[in-house]
């Protein structure tokens, strides 16, 4: 793939962005134990302009059809647990040619998304689940075998563990870089 590095186009408050092309482009972060999302409280939040829907965000697999979680362009988050695959849902409709916050937050085991800060939808279906943990990279911009590439911008993409940093309500979305604190 070609992903770039683009000075020209960046969120508010940000001075770049990930270009992605949807022609095989994808980021990849070695396996390790930040991506144990497990019981735990968490937080998966990013910018991201998109050129047309569709596609892969995140994804964890380690092979095709070992999958332990990923979020769609729909973003719509599936995960895994020892026996089954199960969404967190709501999904909703990402927004084209225009930046926007986004974040999935999982508080005492339900699942919240939020758009610019403000809640889209709750699921507490899946309260008891524990999060597969499998030995695998992690890849922004398509799937983890290589297909499902998005046509997007990504501004900074962060993964909280152990913490729904306050979020289980509706929040102010982050005006600038996220602190590395």
């Amino acid at each position: 793939g070609n992903a770039q590095y683009d000075t020209g186009q960046a969120a508010t408050g940000m001075t770049s962005s990930g270009q992605f092309d949807g022609t095989g482009d994808g980021v990849r972060a070695a396996s390790h134990a930040n991506w144990d999302l497990a019981l735990q409280d968490f937080v998966i939040d990013f910018y991201a302009r998109w050129s047309s829907g569709g596609g892969t965000l995140l994804d964890r697999r380690a092979a095709a059809d070992i999958q332990n979680w990923a979020c769609s362009g729909t973003f719509l988050c599936k995960f895994t647990d020892a026996s089954s695959m199960w969404g967190t849902g709501p999904s909703f409709g990402l927004v084209a040619n225009e930046w926007h916050h986004y974040a999935l937050v999982r508080t005492s085991g339900t699942f919240r998304t939020f758009k610019e800060g403000l809640l889209v939808g709750t699921n507490a279906s899946h309260t008891a689940k524990a999060i597969e943990n499998v030995a695998a990279s992690m890849t922004i911009g398509m799937n983890g075998v290589g297909t499902e590439a998005v046509v997007a911008h990504f501004g900074p993409v962060r993964i909280t563990l152990g913490s729904d940093r306050g979020w289980s309500g509706g929040f102010t979305a982050p005006s600038a870089p996220f602190p590395t604190s």
